[in-house]
């Protein structure tokens, strides 16, 4: 009886050669995915849109504006 020798070769797999240009794509992707969040957050939370808040007006929110320490 004989054998017929089966040989697998995947027809959707990239050549070996395509590595490191696959590598390289990820890497740029992932740089410019951190490069846009940090745009994101500079643009909308960074320290330029946050309030100024002095320990008196913290206090005055979270305890009311009626309490004084002159008042005590």
């Amino acid at each position: 009886m004989e054998r017929n020798s089966v040989t697998f070769e995947p027809s959707g797999s990239p050549p070996l050669t395509q590595k490191p240009r696959t590598a390289r794509e990820l890497a740029l992707a992932l740089a410019l995915k951190a490069c846009l969040l940090t745009a994101l957050y500079l643009l909308f939370f960074g320290p330029a849109h946050r309030p100024p808040t002095s320990p008196a007006a913290t206090a005055a929110a979270l305890i009311g504006p009626g309490v004084h320490e002159d008042q005590r």
